[in-house]
């Protein structure tokens, strides 16, 4: 998960999956609006499909999931409460198989099954009041943390499950950290103000869960790449 859209600024008290998918309808509509979605009925529909399968081994939530391609350049990919998730055009071109993109796809339904948007807001909320400025916000971030783990892990279960190779989280986190360090120069220095665990953590988790979930018969990956990438003509 990344970076999503500012909420609007009135507070929803997220205390029911019905009230995470009120909030994530709303916010939805300000994502389109914000950046735009990718008017491509071919590619919309075939990143929903890589969705349907993942979600008939998630934990079952009473709101309807939607996938969705944003017209952004910059890799992201990002879950609104109520099963509204994104991923961004530039993080399609930066995968290099299907398996990584169901692997993206599944973190974000893990956020949003966990109801992780909700915990995060109750988290908040019981904090001392004498808690303020620097050290709540790192007792946020390090609770954003402990979620982004989860979602790893979670959705290397659901990738696991659908036929995927979990192992794939892995290798797009690894592209993902080459993205950073070529437009850096250097590997970002993590903070504990970082909502997401650095990179090499999360490869090394991956590669942990992947080896005690398996993996699926090995496929033709020149002919799994080339399938891939066909569904991307244009894209870029």
């Amino acid at each position: 998960a990344s970076s999503a859209p500012k909420a609007p600024a009135r507070t929803v008290v997220l205390s029911t999956p019905e009230a995470d998918a009120g909030a994530g309808a709303e916010a939805s509509r300000e994502v389109a609006a914000q950046i735009g979605v990718v008017k491509d009925e071919k590619l919309a529909v075939w990143v929903e499909s890589i969705g349907q399968k993942l979600l008939r081994f998630a934990p079952r939530q009473p709101f309807a999931y939607r996938f969705q391609v944003v017209d952004q350049w910059s890799p992201n990919a990002f879950a609104l409460p109520g099963g509204h998730i994104f991923v961004s055009r530039g993080l399609l071109v930066l995968a290099n198989t299907e398996d990584e993109l169901a692997c993206v796809l599944a973190h974000e339904i893990t956020h949003a099954a966990a109801r992780h948007h909700a915990g995060r807001q109750a988290y908040s909320e019981r904090l001392s009041p004498f808690s303020l400025g620097v050290p709540r916000m790192a007792r946020i971030a390090a609770y954003a943390r402990d979620q982004e783990r989860a979602a790893d892990t979670g959705g290397q279960k659901i990738c696991a499950a659908a036929g995927y190779d979990p192992r794939a989280l892995g290798t797009f986190l690894l592209s993902l950290d080459k993205i950073e360090r070529l437009q850096m120069g250097i590997s970002r220095i993590p903070t504990f103000l970082d909502t997401h665990p650095s990179s090499p953590e999360r490869v090394a988790g991956a590669s942990i869960s992947a080896a005690a979930l398996g993996a699926p018969a090995q496929a033709d990956a020149r002919a799994a790449r080339e399938s891939y990438f066909a569904h991307l003509d244009g894209l870029m």
